[in-house]
């Protein structure tokens, strides 16, 4: 089964929370002969590696300027969002495990177009998102999601 996990921080970038719970699921899914593919975000130029576990880790090129952190920091996350949309839509994998702040605001969308069956994994239990759209458009994920699980019993 070809599946993605698209996340906008992964390693060397970031190794804490959800990054190493999909390091660590990956790899458990590719040693048993799934195809695994993690999209995420680099600082540099866009590229491919592979961990050692055989997972295939897609590094797409972050949109930064100074400029834009300080005025506009949503604006990152949603380009991430778009090009790991438009990736998937071009890799069509089987299957999308998505995490809470994975910024995959398309996946619906992806899930009819592509037929591609998606899971959100909840990380915490009280979510803030700062604008009304950005709730809107978790619970949406949410409840069209095809699986919904949590880390733990108190993130449900």
């Amino acid at each position: 089964m070809k599946i993605a996990f698209p996340y906008p921080s992964y390693w060397p970038y970031v190794r804490r929370g959800a990054e190493r719970c999909i390091h660590d699921i990956a790899g458990y899914l590719a040693e048993r002969g799934h195809e695994v593919e993690i999209i995420t975000s680099t600082p540099g130029r866009a590229r491919v590696a592979h961990d050692e576990h055989g997972v295939k880790i897609t590094y797409l090129e972050q949109v930064s300027h100074p400029l834009m952190y300080r005025y506009t920091p949503w604006v990152r996350q949603a380009a991430f969002g778009i090009e790991a949309s438009r990736h998937m839509m071009r890799e069509r994998p089987d299957v999308a495990h998505l995490w809470s702040f994975s910024n995959i605001n398309f996946a619906p969308l992806l899930r009819e177009m592509l037929d591609m069956p998606y899971l959100v994994h909840i990380i915490m239990r009280n979510h803030y998102w700062r604008t009304r759209y950005g709730r809107m458009v978790f619970a949406n994920l949410v409840r069209n999601a095809d699986e919904v699980v949590a880390l733990t019993r108190g993130g449900a």
